[in-house]
């Protein structure tokens, strides 16, 4: 895992400096609005947040690309329960994702951005708050909270495709939105299933370039 996000920062080191002397680099943090979408699961949204730095290196007089190195948290929520009981769990995934994003200006100080993105899982958590129902609690049992490790259950790798909007305020500050949809399956299925799921995650993102 180390290995491979070395790779990737000095793959983006090489790259800078192969190209045009003029380049930008910064950095930025954000919002998350994230969840994972499996047609067979009701989840919904989780706020989480990002946080990392870019290099933008012009390929023209417009067009430009902007190698990414980002930390950001996401996941999803969801419900169950039983006769006895109620549970609400959170699925907590950490990734280091590496956008590439390619930016083109479409008026003063705002730019359309797309590009393709390598998400590396750090570390998967399941948390559940377990609450008895009211005849779980005449039966006495207890509510629960709990953390598991849940690394095991997702892809290493994930791939996404990343569509946004920003704007540059000309002091160095700029403002990101994006949407990031995930292309593959998340969901290690090591017992021979076949479930499918997809991240999803709505990013804002407040910069600067230094």
């Amino acid at each position: 895992m180390n290995k491979i996000v070395l790779s990737a920062i000095v793959l983006m080191s090489v790259f800078t400096k192969a190209t045009a002397q003029d380049f930008t680099y910064g950095a930025k943090a954000g919002l998350n609005v994230a969840n994972i979408v499996d047609k067979d699961k009701d989840n919904y949204a989780k706020a989480g947040f990002h946080i990392g730095a870019f290099v933008e290196v012009p390929l023209s007089e417009k067009l430009s690309v902007q190698p990414e190195l980002i930390f950001s948290t996401q996941g999803s929520k969801s419900e169950g329960s039983t006769v006895l009981q109620e549970a609400k769990m959170k699925d907590k995934l950490n990734y280091i994702n590496i956008p590439v994003m390619f930016k083109y200006p479409v008026a003063e100080g705002f730019n359309l951005q797309a590009g393709p993105q390598l998400g590396i899982l750090t570390s998967a958590k399941l948390k559940k708050d377990i609450t008895p129902t009211t005849t779980g609690a005449g039966l006495g049992l207890p509510e629960e909270s709990k953390i598991e490790d849940s690394k095991d259950n997702y892809k290493s790798i994930d791939f996404a495709l990343n569509l946004g909007v920003g704007y540059e305020f000309g002091d160095g500050l700029l403002v990101d939105a994006r949407y990031s949809v995930g292309l593959s399956n998340i969901y290690e299925n090591k017992g021979g299933g076949n479930t499918k799921a997809n991240n999803s995650v709505f990013q804002i993102s407040l910069g600067f370039k230094f």
